[in-house]
């Protein structure tokens, strides 16, 4: 039997014909599930408190891709041989964190203006058009592969790729964590010199 819609784990080799070879854990995904929900919850609260919308509306567009990802998973459980479900699995959980890194890219950005910009390596805008780049790189390859691995006879080249893509995203991240790493250096060996204007900010 080979049409997955008449597959079941009774009747088909999963690691043969279901889209990941594996079923997904019932405990940890409802976990993951349940704490992404919880927290879209209170981003939005704190959101709307704050008025922070620059940084709260990708946060939760990809908590939402978190959310909708891991029922994708579980759905897998039922059906890990039909395509559909793999694919609401593996589109938001590909682009839920991009969606989160830009929150947090542009957060910094005003950070760096708040504390001064003499304390930054890169303009406060560069780091937003830098690493959202680096995302976009990271989730075309992440695409690419995942239509790839979808086919058995190029799956090996698809998975390949795909791990291209997020070792990219590692990477990029990395770099950002050590640029903002000398950036907390500077700001407090600088401390005397940041900017004035945004003292009272900075205090609250």
């Amino acid at each position: 039997m080979s049409d997955p819609a008449d597959c079941t784990l009774a009747t088909c080799d999963l690691a043969t014909y279901g889209n990941i070879s594996y079923l997904p854990n019932l405990a940890g995904n409802v976990a993951y599930l349940s704490i992404f929900g919880v927290l879209f919850f209170v981003h939005l609260g704190l959101g709307y408190r704050y008025k922070t919308g620059g940084f709260t509306v990708p946060m939760l567009v990809g908590l939402t891709a978190e959310v909708v990802g891991y029922i994708g998973r579980l759905l897998i459980r039922q059906k890990p041989f039909l395509l559909d479900p793999f694919l609401v699995y593996l589109i938001p959980l590909t682009l839920g964190p991009a969606c989160m890194t830009a929150g947090i890219y542009l957060t910094l950005g005003h950070i760096i203006e708040v504390y001064g910009i003499s304390n930054s390596r890169i303009a406060p805008k560069t780091y937003m058009i830098l690493f959202m780049s680096c995302d976009m790189i990271s989730l075309v390859l992440q695409a690419a592969g995942g239509s790839l691995a979808v086919d058995a006879g190029t799956r090996d080249e698809g998975v390949d790729i795909m791990m291209a893509g997020l070792s990219f995203q590692v990477a990029s991240l990395a770099l950002y964590l050590v640029l903002w790493a000398d950036f907390i250096r500077s700001v407090r060996k600088n401390a005397s010199t940041n900017d004035l204007h945004f003292a009272a900010l900075r205090g609250s």
